[in-house]
């Protein structure tokens, strides 16, 4: 589940531009109070399929750089205003890797520490992929946070994106103030550790700590973090390569049977192939995204045997054959 309140920079930005998403909006049984409400909380899914429409609808490739700049605290809710009141940009980054569920169930950060920088990766679990406007949107946002929670003090050294190289990179540079590098594995931000640990000059320990009461009791309160959907979509990602996705390997890894992943994923409101299909989905699609690979090359990383089997199923995804999709991600 994703919070819809993270929505709201985009509906601005749709504003602004006198895009109409008001269709959209519709379709998913939502209106624009609906979305940004913080209660709201949309499955990944839903989520990650109402962003690429409204993106698309926007038609602006640099669209999740100009969401990051109408960006407010309250869009993110409670992570945001927790973070805010830490001691430390540095206490701030590393409570998110705790605190991320609060904004996304399926959100994955890590902090790492060195002597002399802070790296922040995060990304999707379950083998998901984030889309490359979303990875400029959350990356942009985190920038201008650290920046701004800091007073100018936190500055980003070096961006590693997981998305493919945009037409222009001179805007990400200029939105990030820093050297940006594309294609990464996982997306990274890299800070000065002294500048991240310089003190801010306005906390409130006593509300930091009813924040982090108020957080910790609305995090006890999700479902668990791992669910066995999650660990199978997760476990098919590593496989699609190899293209061995049967689900009697899966269910070895996992350490149980077939019958019992089988009915363990029916008791979750899932089924084995249609998580498969998901994981197939959204990597053969991510890849066309990036423009740089051919029909062959896209099924064989999605784990289809034949370009046969693999257009047909593209086409179910997506509406489009193929080599009209990657002719459409070329232009």
């Amino acid at each position: 589940m994703t919070i819809g309140s993270i929505f709201r920079p985009l509906l601005e930005l749709c504003r602004e531009t006198n895009t109409d998403i008001a269709d959209i909006l519709r379709q998913e049984g939502l209106s624009e109070e609906r979305l940004v409400d913080p209660e709201t909380r949309l499955p990944t899914e839903r989520s990650r399929a109402l962003g690429k429409r409204i993106f698309e609808k926007l038609g602006d490739p640099e669209a999740g750089l100009r969401a990051a700049e109408r960006f407010r605290p309250e869009d993110g809710d409670l992570v945001f205003y927790l973070t805010r009141h830490s001691k430390t940009a540095l206490e701030a980054l590393q409570a998110f890797p705790r605190y991320a569920r609060l904004i996304g169930d399926a959100a994955l950060c890590s902090v790492a520490v060195s002597a002399h920088t802070v790296e922040l990766s995060f990304g999707l679990t379950g083998g998901r992929t984030l889309l490359p406007e979303a990875v400029d949107y959350a990356v942009a946002v985190f920038a201008r946070g650290a920046w701004a929670a800091s007073f100018g003090k936190a500055r980003l050294l070096e961006a590693r994106l997981a998305r493919p190289r945009p037409k222009r990179v001179e805007p990400y540079r200029r939105a990030l103030c820093a050297s940006v590098a594309f294609g990464s594995e996982q997306s990274t931000l890299v800070f000065s550790r002294s500048e991240l640990e310089a003190p801010f000059s306005d906390v409130d320990p006593r509300l930091r700590a009813i924040l982090t009461k108020q957080a910790d009791g609305v995090l006890a309160e999700l479902p668990a973090a791992t669910t066995i959907a999650a660990a199978v979509r997760a476990n098919v990602a590593r496989r699609l390569e190899g293209g061995v996705v049967g689900i009697d390997s899966v269910a070895r890894d996992l350490g149980m049977s077939e019958r019992t992943l089988r009915r363990r994923l029916r008791e979750s409101g899932h089924t084995y192939r249609a998580l498969v299909d998901a994981v197939r989905s959204e990597r053969a699609i991510a890849l066309a995204d990036q423009g740089n690979h051919n029909v062959t090359t896209i099924a064989q990383l999605s784990g289809f045997a034949d370009a046969t089997t693999f257009a047909r199923a593209f086409r179910r995804w997506t509406g489009s054959a193929p080599h009209e999709y990657l002719r459409r991600s070329q232009r």
